[in-house]
């Protein structure tokens, strides 16, 4: 009797849990809740709260880069070293770009894997449009406006176009990050004013771009993708 028990447990042990009756309905009974309480795919009210974060974020980056730059002057006082307008733009402009991939990775990382991508993806899709723009149609007086406007158009599209390819492997919805990268420094381009007079200024080129880049970002990024979702169910499972 103890030797036909013990074949019959190592039966159902060396037997798949699907095969099993009563195994294989609990697993799936709790599979199917599991998927009930955390649906894929759809945002959370606490994936909401990284909107604000990431505006929050973008905003503090921005300002940091001005922040440094402008201290150009009284540093060079130390060298004696006279430091210009221009060397402050030159400084500024990759700064504020790199000031921004660092902010949002610091939240990016969060969500996607292999994150650290995030960084250089960002900081070409901001300097790219910039260095050809300078290249090939340089600033002046008379087109400065539409110049950096341009400038600030293009830069939505290539950075978003550059964020979107780290985000792709991860984010099955991710297609929607470069319309919202676009609309967002579009609007910041039509906003903005030219020269940029005030640090009122410098937060609208953190703040506008990210309120819009947030949306997205709360509903497709800071949600569960369902590949993501599957392997957490497996897991569980």
């Amino acid at each position: 009797m103890c030797d036909t028990r013990l074949r019959l447990a190592g039966r159902l042990i060396s037997r798949p849990l699907g095969s099993v009756p009563f195994l294989g309905q609990g697993t799936a009974f709790l599979v199917h809740r599991k998927d009930k309480v955390m649906p894929s795919g759809s945002p959370s009210p606490s994936s909401w709260v990284n909107w604000p974060v990431w505006v929050a974020l973008n905003t503090a980056g921005v300002l940091s880069a001005y922040a440094l730059s402008i201290q150009l002057p009284a540093a060079g006082q130390f060298i004696d070293l006279q430091v210009s307008d221009r060397t402050i733009i030159t400084v500024m402009v990759p700064l504020i770009g790199l000031a921004l991939a660092v902010a949002q990775w610091l939240l990016v990382r969060l969500h996607i894997r292999r994150a650290t991508l995030w960084i250089p993806a960002t900081f070409v899709g901001w300097a790219t449009p910039i260095v050809l723009l300078v290249a090939f149609f340089p600033p002046s007086l008379a087109n400065q406006q539409s110049t950096i406007g341009a400038a600030l158009a293009s830069i939505g599209l290539t950075m978003g176009a550059a964020q979107y390819l780290v985000l792709r492997p991860y984010k099955p919805h991710s297609g929607w990050w470069i319309p919202a990268s676009v609309l967002g420094w579009t609007i910041l381009a039509i906003d903005l004013p030219i020269p940029i007079t005030n640090q009122l200024a410098i937060l609208k080129v953190g703040a506008i771009p990210a309120l819009i880049t947030g949306i997205p970002f709360a509903v497709f990024v800071c949600t569960r993708s369902p590949f993501e979702a599957k392997d957490q169910t497996l897991n569980a499972a």
